[in-house]
């Protein structure tokens, strides 16, 4: 995936990320997302890749080896088994795929993060949409981390598909703001992340009693994005520790 890949795709739909977080739009969308309206096809999550086979008849001794060997952190194995079945595999399962490389790299398996894109890739040429925050999650997670400023397209194609952005979204944005220097998008990310306080204060509450370090880790690093500081020691953030 390229900067030029999304900025293709973000002129396909009519899209612009810098816009959309200068003009606070995002906000809105967000409130539209919240009241599940606008989302127009809530059960694409049981299509399949186009294929001349149907989901039904994908082999499932394929996708238990798939799981058996990113369960084992063995990415490249994987991949061949699921290269072998995605033809006939449903949406669910391209989404698995993408979070399961994530987890492999995050427990130091694997540095090959390029397949996760390449399959997303592949899902935006086929006319799918993604549904599972978490799979995009992992996207602008491989994307903060190579540093690559179409993290923020991604995202624009993330709300655009209705899909409601979570605390890891945000942590994986504010770190790319603070690892590439470039805090062009932090004023839109302060509204977008107050206009969300009543979801985001519970989940960063309940992560941090789940992954004390790792989330510690991640506040310490906001903390020290510029004007972030203020923004997370507000009344609404107050009982968290730096």
């Amino acid at each position: 995936m390229s900067v030029k890949q999304l900025q293709s795709e973000l002129r396909s739909r009519n899209l612009s990320s810098a816009g959309l977080l200068e003009k606070s739009d995002f906000v809105d969308r967000l409130l539209e997302i919240e009241s599940a309206s606008w989302k127009s096809n809530p059960s694409q999550n049981s299509e399949t890749f186009p294929s001349s086979k149907q989901s039904e008849n994908a082999e499932s001794s394929n996708w238990e080896n798939v799981l058996k060997q990113l369960e084992a952190g063995n990415v490249k194995a994987a991949v061949k088994w699921f290269d072998a079945m995605k033809d006939s595999a449903v949406l669910s399962q391209w989404e698995q795929m993408i979070e399961g490389i994530w987890k492999a790299h995050s427990n130091g398996q694997t540095d090959d993060l390029e397949v996760a894109l390449d399959y997303w890739d592949e899902l935006e040429n086929a006319g799918l949409r993604l549904e599972s925050a978490s799979t995009y999650n992992v996207l602008i997670a491989v994307l903060a981390k190579r540093k690559d400023p179409a993290v923020f397209d991604l995202f624009t194609v993330m709300l655009n598909d209705g899909i409601e952005p979570t605390l890891n979204t945000y942590v994986a944005l504010v770190q790319f703001c603070h690892q590439s220097g470039d805090y062009s998008k932090m004023e839109g990310l302060r509204t977008l992340m107050q206009s969300q306080k009543h979801k985001l204060v519970p989940a960063l509450m309940h992560e941090l009693k789940k992954n004390p370090e790792e989330m510690q880790k991640a506040l310490q690093t906001m903390n020290s994005v510029p004007g972030f500081a203020e923004f997370m020691k507000t009344k609404d953030f107050s009982k968290m520790k730096f």
